[in-house]
């Protein structure tokens, strides 16, 4: 072997040495790949803020509506308690309607038993009784016609129509003629009763 082999075969290792060494080499000791790998970092930050910065606009203005929707609530629940508060007072009243306007039907016979009762009550005697035709408001209540005749005192009969009219039930009288002497008169009524 001559000594150019012996070179040849040195050179030979020398450039696999550098070889190795290059290919050993880490790709951070090179500026350029250095440079774009921040380059590509701060684009990730960028996209990143911004993405991050859309959700938190949109988790405020969610979070914006649901104090507009609590505000809403507590209102109603305000209201709510207020209306408990005062159901007891509008329970009574729909009591009391109910006393003013019977939700039993317009019986007849009934209506006839009661102001027989109700006209000797009051001193006086019926002396004739008929009922119209039962009607139907727009309000669905029922109502009848009843004509009374009666005789008795004048103060008696007014009495009995006062009564009749202030009574809790309601009851309307549309017409009335009273004739005859101070001692005995004579009363036509057109009394007027309702039911729902």
């Amino acid at each position: 072997m001559a000594l150019s082999d012996v070179i040849k075969k040195k050179q030979a290792t020398g450039d696999g040495l550098e070889k190795e060494k290059a290919a050993k080499k880490n790709p951070l000791d090179d500026i350029r790949v250095v440079i774009v790998i921040l380059f590509v970092a701060c684009i990730g930050l960028i996209v990143l803020t911004v993405f991050g910065a859309k959700g938190i606009d949109a988790t405020e203005a969610n979070i914006e509506k649901a104090k507009a929707q609590y505000k809403q609530n507590q209102l109603a629940i305000a209201n709510l308690k207020a209306l408990q508060a005062r159901s007891g007072e509008y329970k009574q009243q729909i009591a009391e309607y109910d006393i003013m306007i019977s939700k039993d039907p317009l019986d007849q016979m009934q209506i006839m038993i009661e102001l027989e009762k109700d006209v000797e009550a009051h001193n006086c005697s019926l002396t004739e009784l008929t009922f119209g035709e039962p009607e139907k408001n727009e309000q669905n209540v029922n109502q009848i016609a009843v004509n009374l005749t009666i005789t008795g005192s004048y103060r008696d009969i007014i009495t009995f129509c006062h009564d009749t009219v202030s009574d809790k039930q309601i009851k309307r009288i549309d017409t009335i003629n009273i004739t005859g002497t101070d001692e005995q008169r004579t009363a036509q009524i057109v009394l007027v009763e309702f039911s729902r």
